[in-house]
């Protein structure tokens, strides 16, 4: 494991609990409390809602529940509301 990556999985692992964005290949955005996450950049989204562009301008919620995103497919990560002042910085 690279220096880089080892600072990603510390500043990830300091997002427990925080209400997050996972952004994936297919287009799809799921927001929802981080739960875990593993090596393989599997992360698991406790209270997650699917975020839908409805004609550019409006956006539509899904509930879904607890929701597993596979690493192969995420693109993006960041934090969407911090309860403990953590850095918001994407990876």
């Amino acid at each position: 494991m690279g220096e880089r990556d080892r600072t990603d999985v510390e500043k990830v692992r300091a997002w427990l609990d925080e209400v997050i964005l996972v952004k994936l290949k297919d287009g799809r955005c799921v927001e929802g409390h981080l739960e875990c996450f593993d090596k393989l950049g599997n992360v698991i989204l406790g209270d997650a809602i699917e975020v839908r562009d409805i004609n550019g301008n409006e956006r539509r919620r899904c509930g879904l529940g607890l929701v597993l995103a596979p690493g192969n497919a995420v693109v993006s990560i960041c934090v969407r509301k911090s309860q403990k002042g953590v850095d918001t910085a994407q990876v």
